[in-house]
């Protein structure tokens, strides 16, 4: 608990110290404060727009005690925040496979430190407020929605209870669709967007059509997609010449509500983060039996009866 406070001031010191070196680049830089508001609008940037992930967490947890949801909720700013330009943090980029292996190496962090001997439950929850937030944005960055994986019953990207299936470049999944991943397309591979809507990728290998799953591409990060059908996260790609000096097309983010398929994303991100706890609990369990599963309960939750509903084939009657 003392490291989980030393590392809570911490964040708070960086975050503050992150925001400064912003405003003072804004007010001393005329290039700077373009690329800021050209590249980082208000409603995605941490400091100036709207808490969006932690209004999904609140909806998704709203059994967790308040302290608890509050303390997993504070990871959202220290991502969006210190670790901004972290692509795998985003899901940007086409940094799929390293997305997950943050999220898979965060879980890991999270279990140990719930292990009944050590009680670390508040780097538990560090942990788990940092995977959160990729795991919700991969909704509002990648075309998940716009290939149509829009039921929150049926369509979530990792339905799994243990550790996330890896995304690995150019192989194809369940529900048909390949992973885009790669600068260098495989051969045998041809990939093209549909016409008329670009946010929507075909993938044909060996004659078969697939859905291809692409993320958008930041200006100011290196990205892994291919340059003939990148797409950019914002409504330009602001001189990126992968498709023309000017820019080509309209951005894939979903993070506001004054974007297209933001709901869609939105309910996506809520039923997949509700879908995290039931991970938890179940990885918690395999771990530690029982009596980790009762003290992962009684440290974080409020409402049990919730809780239970929300992974009503884990809990005991």
């Amino acid at each position: 608990m003392r490291l989980h406070k030393l590392k809570l001031k911490y964040k708070i010191i960086v975050s503050l110290l992150f925001a400064n070196i912003v405003l003072v680049s804004i007010t001393t830089s005329n290039n700077l404060t373009f690329a800021f508001k050209d590249y980082i609008p208000s409603e995605t940037f941490p400091f100036f727009g709207a808490p969006i992930h932690e209004d999904i967490t609140r909806a998704a947890l709203d059994f967790l005690k308040p302290k608890i949801l509050a303390d997993i909720n504070n990871e959202h700013a220290f991502v969006d925040g210190p670790l901004q330009f972290t692509s795998g943090y985003h899901v940007d980029g086409c940094h799929f496979s390293d997305s997950v292996s943050k999220i898979n190496n965060h879980y890991s962090r999270a279990i140990n430190d719930l292990d009944p001997s050590k009680r670390n439950h508040g780097d538990a929850r560090d942990a788990f407020g940092q995977l959160l937030h990729i795991v919700q944005d991969f909704y509002s960055h990648s075309n998940w929605i716009e290939l149509g994986h829009t039921d929150p019953n049926k369509d979530l990207i990792d339905g799994g209870l243990g550790l996330w299936t890896p995304l690995n470049g150019y192989q194809v999944y369940p529900k048909d669709f390949m992973v885009i991943q790669g600068e260098k397309i495989p051969p045998g591979i041809t990939l093209y967007p549909q016409l008329h809507n670009n946010k929507i990728i075909h993938a044909v290998m060996f004659h078969k059509i697939y859905q291809g799953l692409i993320t958008g591409t930041i200006p100011y990060e290196p990205d892994d997609c291919p340059d003939n059908i990148a797409i950019p996260h914002w409504d330009t790609f602001h001189g990126d010449k992968k498709r023309g000096e000017q820019g080509f097309g309209i951005g894939l983010n979903k993070d506001s509500p004054s974007r297209d398929n933001f709901n869609e994303a939105k309910n996506m991100a809520i039923a997949q983060t509700k879908h995290e706890w039931c991970r938890l609990v179940t990885m918690t369990a395999e771990s530690y039996g029982q009596p980790g599963v009762d003290l992962l309960l009684k440290e974080w939750v409020k409402d049990r009866n919730k809780a239970i509903a929300a992974c009503s084939n884990l809990f005991p009657n």
